[in-house]
């Protein structure tokens, strides 16, 4: 799979389910703590994700294929 792909489906869940609901919740006047929480721990839990998503971002050629297999990823041209 290109990087560039690969890099949309690891930060898409993060967006989604962060991203989206911290600007709905400052933009809107509904006051839900339930949601609140969610979010936060979302946000907690996907840490692993935007540090990863960085690392293939810098460390990773821009023409380079990921191949998983199992536990670990490769990369070749």
């Amino acid at each position: 799979m290109k990087k560039e792909r690969f890099l949309l489906g690891l930060i898409l869940p993060f967006i989604v389910l962060t991203v989206i609901p911290v600007l709905f919740l400052m933009i809107s006047t509904i006051n839900n703590p339930l949601l609140s929480k969610i979010v936060i721990m979302n946000m907690v839990l996907s840490s692993l994700d935007v540090l990863s998503f960085y690392g293939i971002l810098t460390k990773i050629p821009a023409n380079a294929k990921i191949r998983n297999k199992e536990t670990r990823s490769y990369w070749k041209f």
